[in-house]
């Protein structure tokens, strides 16, 4: 959990407070439907404000009144998704989906997520039947459970190298909405303070 008293919350502070990012939607093509499906994981604002750089309508993330706003960073839920995957790879779909719906009907998750404890707030999921279409379902659990909690990238990579999943049917593609469009890096730039440690010699190493 996160913790105020050691550490700064981005999400209020970058999303909430400021707003310099709000939630995606549909992004370039392949992003997830995190707005529209209305999915309780992931609650955002019903209506957009002015971001902050005057000029793009920005949509609020929920569930970050302040500063000191808890943040969920781990817990029961990620081992039970990495024992989903698990499962998955060895071939088990009975337990791969018996893991996924596991957190879904667990009442102290939903309340520790604040998403609420009623029977219906989270569905149990049934199986598509097809190992391409489990794989597709594993991720959107995984992206839904960890909104914000720096895991989408690797998720992604993962899809690609791990599930030979071709880069266009996984990263964003096309035309970026304020311009230009989205290159074909999937990898993060080091952060200054990285890049500023003598140590650090680089990474020359961009594939997935």
């Amino acid at each position: 959990m996160f913790s105020h008293t050691t550490l700064v919350n981005s999400i209020f502070d970058w999303m909430v407070n400021t707003a310099n990012f709000g939630p995606s939607d549909r992004e370039g093509g392949n992003g997830l439907d995190y707005r529209s499906a209305r999915d309780p994981r992931v609650l955002t604002s019903a209506t957009s404000r002015l971001g902050q750089d005057g000029s793009t309508q920005v949509f609020t993330v929920l569930g970050y009144p302040n500063g000191s706003a808890p943040t969920t960073l781990v817990s029961g839920v990620t081992a039970r998704l990495i024992e989903a995957e698990a499962a998955l790879r060895r071939g088990d779909a009975t337990t791969w989906l018996a893991k996924l719906n596991e957190p879904r009907a667990d009442a102290a998750v939903r309340t520790l997520r604040n998403i609420g404890t009623g029977a219906d707030i989270l569905p149990p999921l049934t199986d598509p039947g097809t190992a391409d279409a489990r794989v597709t379902l594993l991720f959107r659990e995984r992206a839904f459970w960890f909104y914000l909690t720096g895991t989408r990238v690797g998720d992604l990579r993962r899809l690609q190298r791990q599930y030979s999943r071709p880069a266009t049917a996984v990263w964003p593609t096309g035309a970026y909405f304020k311009g230009g469009t989205y290159g074909t890096d999937v990898t993060l730039t080091p952060s200054f303070a990285e890049r500023n440690n003598t140590a650090y010699s680089g990474c020359t190493d961009r594939n997935p």
